[in-house]
């Protein structure tokens, strides 16, 4: 079975789009399909790029990442940089950190109205003074309507974790979970207890796989149901080395990943605006950031 909308063909998205009652979408596409029938059988993420599906942005698979450059001044207006271009702090090799994630946008998703949106958040946590490295994986629930964020702000994901030495790689998945009665069963994911993230400082390697396997087996039975889908895929392998020059370099700050083809987006032409917390356009800040997109935040951990 296809887990990822992106993957999707024509038919089988007109298909799925209807259950889902995306009515606009479903027109756009039916459109697309009577116009060009050789197409039918093609993948969403490889439609050609002349053919414009604006309420469909969700289908592609490439995200943008950048970083947003705090001061101490307390300027209402944050310039944000490529995260590729950042000078990495060689500090953080082998200390604890936190990671909080600040907010999930769900500016068009598929389907309409209130979308929930379940997070399934993977990191390597490194054993002090060694070299071994554990995959660990949490999940979190969030409710949001569509073109807004999540009402949870400033959730943690994971507390007190190690920075291996040769970087920290850190991914996240986010499934649109539409089918009936899924809802009902994660309220769990929405409790205080899971809202307060996984705390690594005093847990083994040993005491951390149950919690990993419980994450992998919800995000299989969740995926084994046909209308709940990943909509965002992305790993940053954030690094120390200073001349990788294409990939995301790790400090402590705020990161924003958004869904949208690199060259789209250039990060000069965006801020973060404080008094509302949301990425606007630097010459109209009225203007939100107009693709799906993830905030998070790396912090030192006290």
């Amino acid at each position: 079975m296809k887990t990822k909308f992106s993957e999707l063909n024509l038919n089988e998205a007109i298909s799925l789009l209807t259950e889902l009652g995306d009515g606009e979408t479903v027109t756009r596409l039916s459109a697309v399909l009577e116009e060009n029938p050789q197409l039918a059988e093609t993948n969403l993420e490889d439609l050609p790029e002349t053919i414009d599906l604006e309420t469909a942005k969700w289908k592609g698979t490439e995200h943008a990442y950048g970083y947003i450059a705090m001061d101490s001044d307390g300027d209402n207006f944050l310039d944000i940089q490529p995260a590729t271009t950042l000078q990495p702090d060689q500090n953080l090799k082998g200390q604890l950190v936190n990671i909080k994630l600040g907010s999930l946008y769900t500016m068009n998703y598929p389907g309409w109205g209130r979308h929930n949106v379940l997070m399934h958040f993977k990191c390597k946590h490194a054993k002090e003074n060694t070299n071994e490295t554990a995959l660990i994986e949490f999940e979190q629930k969030f409710k949001s309507k569509e073109g807004e964020g999540a009402g949870n702000i400033g959730d943690f994901v994971f507390l007190g974790l190690r920075v291996p030495s040769n970087g920290m790689q850190f991914e996240v998945q986010t499934v649109n979970v539409s089918n009936d009665g899924d809802d009902e069963a994660l309220k769990v994911l929405e409790s205080d207890t899971i809202k307060n993230g996984l705390d690594l400082v005093n847990a083994s390697f040993s005491t951390l796989a149950p919690f990993t396997k419980m994450a992998q087996g919800v995000l299989g039975l969740l995926l084994s149901r046909n209308k709940n889908k990943i909509v965002q895929q992305f790993t940053i392998g954030f690094d120390f080395d200073t001349n990788a020059v294409d990939i995301a370099k790790l400090k402590i700050g705020t990161y924003v990943v958004a869904q949208v083809k690199k060259n789209e987006l250039p990060w000069n032409e965006w801020i973060y605006q404080r008094s509302t917390g949301l990425v606007v356009n630097k010459q109209d800040n009225s203007i939100r950031l107009p693709y799906n997109h993830v905030t998070f935040n790396i912090l030192n951990h006290q």
